[in-house]
This record gives C-alpha cells, structure tokens and sequence, in this order.
C-alpha cells in the first residue's frame, strides 16, 4: 500500500511519513514471526486470513506477499537514499526466494505450505498463489516475485486444478489430482461448502488479470467474463459482497459486505500491462494481445490507450480528456510477443526523443496537447 501511494499517489509527504514504519514493519516481521529462520513468517493454522483454512510452516500465498512486500520495501529505500536498508530487503528476499523454489516448488505449481518442524508438504493448489504479491507488484512495476517461468507454469497448473473442472467459474483449492479439496477447521462447513472447495469473486477475477498479465489471454477473458456472469445473472444485487459460493451449487454460506467488484478494476490494467510511476513522470505499457481500447484515469494521464492493427502495421494512440496539457517524462511500450513490427514512428503529439531497447520503444519528454492526442505508428 505504501509503494502504491508513492508510485502511484506520487505522494512525497506520505513516503516520508510512512518509510520509518515500513522498516520496522519488515524487520519486526523477520524478528518475530520468522521462527524456523527462512526469511519468511510463519504460520499456525488460520492466523493468515483464511480463517478457516488451515496452513502450516511457509504457506505459498504468504510467502508471495512477503517477497512483493520486500521489492517494494527495497524499492522504497532506493527512492530515499537507503542503501543500507535496501541491502537488507534484498538479503532477505533472496533467501524467502531460495526457500520459496526449493521447498514449494513441486514442478507444476507451487504446494499450498510446508512445516519444517514436522517435514510435512500440503501439496494443494491454490487460487491465490500469486494473487496477492505476484499481481502487485506486476501493478506497481515492482519486478518478478517468482521467476517468470515458473509463473506461467503455475497459472496453467491453476487452470487445469482450479478452474477447469469446476461448475463455477473457478475453486479456491483443489487436490494435485484437480479433484476438490476440503480442508477445514470449522465442522459445519465440511462436505463441499469450505473456504477450500469454494468459490469466490475476487480472487477469480484476480486470477483473470494475472493470466491477462501473463499472455494467457483467451483463459484470462474465458475467467473474466464468466465471473461477470456469475454476479449479474447468480447474485443479481452484486454490491452485497458476498464472499464464499458452494463450488458444488453456488449457494453463498460465509463472509458478508467484501468489496468483491472492485477486484475488476485489475482487468483495464491487465488488458494494457499498465503501470505507472508518478514521481518519475513515468508510465509503461505492455498489452498481452492486440487489438485492445481501455481507459486510464491516472495521475500521470487521463483518457483512453488504443492499440489498433491493420494490413500496414500497428498504431497505438493515447488520447487525453483533460483541459490542460499532459507532460510525461517517459513512456515505454513493450508490444506482445507475436508482434514482430519495424521502427515507431510519432504521428502526432511532442516527443523529445525516441529510441529502443531489446524489448521496448522509449519515448522521453511527451507532451500531450489539451484533450489531445499521442500517436505512433510501427510499420
């Protein structure tokens, strides 16, 4: 949240607020909560907002966040001229990630948690293995949690257990054979209504824009689009929040009042690989497919991203809503991986230079005019 306010917020009065607390947050988080010292906190059972669905030791989920939360503490540093602190983020994010690739990885996908003390693997597949520190930091430019590889694998595993075999549009555990998993602490949710064999809105529709954010993009739009279903023609009165379905009947039984809808405001960001970083007047654009048209109403720009292709090659226009002039530092566009165009051209709009990596078309010193357009064009 506070890498969010930064990059996004483009706050500097809350960085320099919030940076103490965020440092001993991270090492009050090793200090105490790190108990077989493996550079990630552990857990008890449902002290890790499941609260009914137990896991032991270093859970997957945890593990994620733990990383992201690192990348963005280090990156936080990085702003502030913290060396030091910086060092020390990325000590412990590389022995969470050592740990993470060798004790979770089970070669498909990542086991839902293991218990050092007991030695003990619970090889579940979980909705939500980078659902929570994958996802954002791929949001907030903070780099990879996992090797990417290793993402991409784990979200075919996902969609094979998790969301193929299911009547509803995905589960949130299922065993390694796809079959349901029903792990529970609480008796009167057993026998196909717990958290494990549930469905819930949020973290499918974040399943959607990470498969989205990953080139995965027919999955991410089958997953989007039936979750859309289920709460226009299931619910039919979304805003309740209501949070746990029976996988089995789609019969809500747990957790009431969750901003669930607003977990579809990842999807834009996806379908255009968006990321910005207001105080560096930056922002990127990577879209996993094209064609594609989605708005941005940000800080650094607001209006609408197009992507368009035709017989002659691609055009990306950004075009602004606002009444004064938009002024980027940076934009860099990365197009997908099937897109094997020439040089960018500016068709309109200012830009002080131009030139391109390996990957991606940079353009620096951008001006946009009032309700103006930015257009380039790759033959």
């Amino acid at each position: 949240a506070a890498a969010w306010q930064v990059r996004w917020g483009g706050d500097p009065e809350f960085s320099q607020k919030i940076y103490p607390v965020i440092k001993k947050l991270l090492r009050w988080g090793v200090r105490e909560l790190d108990e077989d010292h493996d550079g990630i906190p552990n857990v008890h059972g449902i002290d890790q907002a499941w609260d009914t669905f137990p896991m032991l030791g270093t859970a997957a989920y945890i593990a994620d966040q733990w990383i992201a939360a690192l990348l963005a503490g280090e990156s936080l540093a990085q702003d502030r001229g913290d060396a030091k602190f910086a060092a020390w983020c990325a000590g412990i994010r590389q022995q969470a990630t050592q740990v993470v690739e060798s004790k979770l990885w089970n070669g498909e996908y990542y086991n839902l948690s293991y218990d050092a003390s007991k030695n003990q693997i619970h090889n579940l597949c979980f909705i939500d293995n980078f659902t929570y520190g994958t996802l954002s930091a791929a949001l907030l430019g903070l780099g990879e949690v996992h090797p990417e590889q290793r993402i991409r694998r784990g979200l075919q595993a996902i969609w094979q257990r998790n969301v193929m075999p299911c009547k509803l549009p995905a589960r949130v555990a299922s065993n390694a054979d796809g079959t349901p998993a029903d792990r529970t602490v609480h008796l009167s949710q057993a026998g196909g209504a717990s958290q494990s064999n549930a469905y819930t809105p949020i973290s499918a529709q974040s399943l959607a824009a990470l498969l989205l954010r990953y080139e995965r993009v027919e999955q991410g739009l089958e997953l989007a689009e039936k979750t859309a279903g289920f709460a226009i023609n299931h619910l039919q009165e979304p805003w309740y929040g209501q949070l746990f379905f029976s996988s089995e009947t789609g019969k809500w039984f747990y957790g009431y009042h969750y901003l669930n809808c607003l977990g579809a405001w990842h999807l834009p960001y996806a379908f255009l690989g968006a990321e910005q970083h207001v105080p560096q007047g930056r922002i990127r654009l990577a879209p996993p497919r094209l064609p594609v048209r989605m708005p941005l109403f940000w800080k650094l720009f607001c209006g609408q991203v197009e992507f368009a292709e035709d017989a002659g090659g691609i055009t990306c226009t950004l075009s602004s809503i606002r009444q004064e002039e938009t002024i980027l530092k940076e934009l860099r566009v990365k197009l997908p991986s099937k897109a094997s165009p020439g040089v960018a051209k500016v068709i309109s709009g200012k830009v002080g230079e131009v030139e391109k990596n390996e990957s991606e078309l940079i353009l620096s010193n951008i001006v946009i005019t009032p309700r103006g357009k930015l257009q380039l064009r790759w033959e």
